[in-house]
């Protein structure tokens, strides 16, 4: 009998791409189930057109909450209404949840949805107890890489259901039509930049509630892209959203030579095909350097506050560089308590540009 499954992951779009091999794993644990995930509609576009998933749910505002008191708010309240509605008129097999709660706050929205899924089954992470509402409960191990833990996660729900399971390297994924990838090639053409042209991807910003604790000083970025012009002949392609225009203004100011920028109203496919082009790909610990990744474009993550662990260890295979320094507040959790952004102030242009010459060489 085909098992009707939610699998819950609100987020960002680096949250839901690292989720991506999981959810072909689940695919082929159970190959006649009806997928549903359950997230944010700006993440949702990543699994658009996706093979392992049949059903998109997003309640943006409801799942972007960040206090009890949003709640009250008559847009949220109505979003809840639908989402009960919803959830009330279905009844799933199996509920998964995607989420490693740190701390108790974390635990809220994942046990809501827990309860109005009424599933019997229930998978996820049991970090620090608090899986407590799960009857399949996996060891969240923090040494591995997020998307090698959610894959813990199937693996778990297969030895549950005596059903052999293999466990494949994970590797993440963006689904691109022809049509996102004609955009791409027409961008390439407007700019000028023909096949074989070195064009370096930058992404400077990031989410506006953590520009202290994950952004990179604008001034040293811009310093690096100097740098790899001059020495590698590339062309500089300076990405970021709506929130991230000033510090694009910024750097573009710094620069030697215009970058080349993203057209306004680019969508998340057609920027994903845009990376795919980039001959590398440099970036905060944010989406983009995800959907790098889920390109196959050699990437370097620059990180502050966030969780290294969870989202920097990518596998060497990946083509992916991490760059982070320790230190004793850190991670945060982009609640910083320091004074100074030290974890970020630590990192020099010298050893970004060490990086992009360690990928250019090793990529040609």
């Amino acid at each position: 009998m085909a098992k009707k499954i939610l699998v819950v992951r609100l987020g960002g779009i680096g949250d839901v791409v690292v989720i991506t091999p999981a959810l072909k794993a689940l695919k082929k644990l159970y190959p006649q189930s009806r997928i549903s995930l359950m997230t944010n509609h700006y993440s949702a576009e990543v699994l658009r057109g996706a093979p392992y998933v049949d059903e998109l749910i997003t309640f943006t505002d409801l799942f972007s909450s960040q206090s009890i008191f949003e709640l009250f708010k008559p847009r949220i309240l109505y979003q809840l209404y639908c989402l009960i509605t919803l959830m009330l008129r279905r009844r799933f097999d199996i509920f998964i949840s995607c989420h490693t709660p740190i701390k108790w706050s974390g635990v809220i929205k994942p046990l809501l949805l827990n309860m109005l899924s009424r599933a019997p089954l229930r998978a996820g992470f049991n970090t620090y107890n608090r899986g407590f509402f799960l009857n399949i409960k996996t060891l969240d191990d923090f040494n591995k890489h997020l998307s090698l833990r959610c894959m813990d996660v199937i693996k778990q729900m297969a030895n549950h259901s005596g059903i052999k399971y293999t466990q494949e390297q994970p590797e993440t994924e963006v689904w691109l039509n022809n049509e996102d990838l004609r955009y791409a090639d027409d961008f390439m053409d407007k700019n000028d930049i023909k096949p074989g042209d070195s064009l370096i991807g930058i992404h400077p910003g990031c989410n506006p509630r953590h520009y202290y604790s994950q952004c990179w000083e604008s001034t040293r970025f811009a310093q690096v892209a100097n740098i790899i012009s001059d020495k590698y002949g590339s062309r500089i392609l300076l990405t970021g959203a709506k929130t991230d225009q000033h510090i694009i203004d910024k750097i573009t100011s710094l620069l030697k030579t215009p970058p080349v920028l993203l057209p306004k109203n680019t969508n998340l496919k057609q920027f994903s095909a845009i990376i795919k082009k980039c001959s590398l790909f440099i970036s905060n610990d944010t989406g983009p350097m995800h959907l790098a990744v889920a390109m196959k474009v050699p990437t370097i993550g620059i990180f502050g506050g966030g969780a290294y662990q969870a989202y920097g260890t990518y596998p060497s295979e990946s083509g992916f560089i991490g760059i982070k320094k320790d230190t004793p507040c850190s991670p945060c959790y982009h609640k910083p308590s320091c004074s100074v952004a030290e974890c970020l102030n630590k990192i020099t242009v010298e050893e970004v540009i060490q990086a992009i010459d360690k990928q250019i060489n090793k990529n040609g």
